[in-house]
């Protein structure tokens, strides 16, 4: 199996969290049957920015009497902005555990981090050792082939799909029971509307790459980084942008963060955004057009209605060594147009410039077929469907 593997590699912290299972798994034995219909929502331990923040803040403003906890790192920059809305655990702390044991619903927009134990506990819940009820928020709208998002890598009770193909796809190939899997809407799409751009900025937000991670030489050597620093010191692209006071955010995915030094420092008409000083969503919904390669935040985005370019330059690579290809052909089902150079996204870039940053007819129609639920109920909708499980 797809996680099994990952038992070799047990670290101290995984040592650590499994002296806390040992101490808080009897106690929640003991006392589980005093707690009722708790729930425990979670992101990545240092985040309050998904579905799973957008899910608590719903749950705390709307339903305040619901026994309902969200837990984070307690140096987190996140912490302050969610502690305000009460019921906060400190991530991986042995409370946290405890809550994770007696929790009726486990509920977190990751799979493998939004436990408190991480790949540990996520490992003795497919193994059978830990028997929870688990709602996967998602992270973001899936469409390739995820082994780690399998039924069998998974055992998730409730699968939320932001998408109608999705959907389809998900309950097609992932091996979900019946019931399993529901469109319902992602619920960070609630704060995605009636958004107005706020500045004359171009969003820059590629993924990463498997084939690079945690290997810094690799990385420092790598065609990926050279071609995003040939976009970013082009010097006719940045006398453009000079001559027409745009704006280029460059903002890293979050496994390329560690490598961000890298990219060099900040200029005049570029910013190299770390993740503390930026938040993401703030970043989709002020900005007026989106540069990605692979990335599903280009669904945010269309989500908005705003144009997506879509940089390609190692599409063979990237689809023998990272994700295969699933039900969306970029080409086919895109909503923005596919580049292979930098000198033709240069120029595209200018065309959507010199053309208002408009979205065009024949994308902002795959847009409507692809979102046939548009509205803000999702976080509403995702509440309703968790009480039934």
């Amino acid at each position: 199996m797809y996680w099994i593997n990952k038992l070799k590699k047990i670290r101290l912290k995984d040592l650590k969290s499994f002296i806390k299972i040992l101490a808080a798994y009897p106690l929640s034995l003991l006392l589980k049957p005093f707690i009722k219909d708790l729930w425990l929502i979670s992101e990545r331990p240092d985040d309050a920015r998904d579905n799973g923040y957008y899910l608590f803040k719903y749950v705390r403003e709307n339903h305040p009497n619901d026994n309902v906890y969200y837990a984070i790192n307690k140096y987190s920059k996140d912490f302050k902005k969610v502690s305000q809305l009460g019921n906060i655990i400190h991530f991986g702390s042995f409370k946290h555990f405890f809550y994770y044991f007696v929790a009726d619903k486990n509920i977190s927009s990751h799979i493998g981090s939004g436990e408190p134990g991480g790949q540990l506990c996520l490992n003795l819940e497919i193994l059978g050792v830990i028997k929870n009820t688990k709602v996967f928020l998602q992270h973001g709208i899936i469409k390739d082939m995820l082994n780690f998002a399998l039924y069998e890598n998974t055992k998730v009770n409730l699968f939320v799909c932001g998408a109608a193909p999705e959907y389809e796809y998900v309950v097609k190939e992932f091996g979900y029971p019946e019931n399993n899997v529901k469109y319902i809407g992602l619920c960070r799409f609630d704060g995605l509307h009636n958004v107005e751009v706020k500045k004359n900025q171009i969003l820059i937000m590629p993924t990463w790459r498997q084939w690079l991670d945690n290997d810094i030489e690799a990385f420092g050597m790598s065609d990926y980084l050279q071609q995003y620093l040939n976009l970013i010191n082009d010097k006719d692209l940045d006398k453009y942008l000079d001559e027409n006071d745009l704006k280029i955010i460059f903002y890293p995915h979050d496994n390329v963060q560690k490598y961000i030094h890298l990219f060099g420092k900040s200029t005049n008409n570029i910013t190299i955004a770390k993740k503390n000083e930026f938040d993401v969503q703030e970043l989709l919904k002020e900005s007026a057009i989106l540069i990605t390669d692979y990335s599903s935040v280009f669904f945010d985005f269309a989500y908005m209605n705003k144009p997506i370019l879509h940089y390609h330059f190692d599409d063979s690579k990237y689809r023998q060594n990272h994700y295969k290809e699933g039900y969306f052909n970029y080409v086919r089902d895109g909503f923005g147009p596919v580049l292979y150079n930098s000198s033709d996204l240069i120029k595209e870039i200018k065309l959507r410039h010199n053309d208002n940053f408009n979205l065009s007819k024949t994308y902002s129609k795959r847009i409507k077929n692809f979102f046939p639920l548009h509205d803000q109920r999702n976080c509403a909708r995702t509440y309703e469907e968790i009480r039934k499980i």
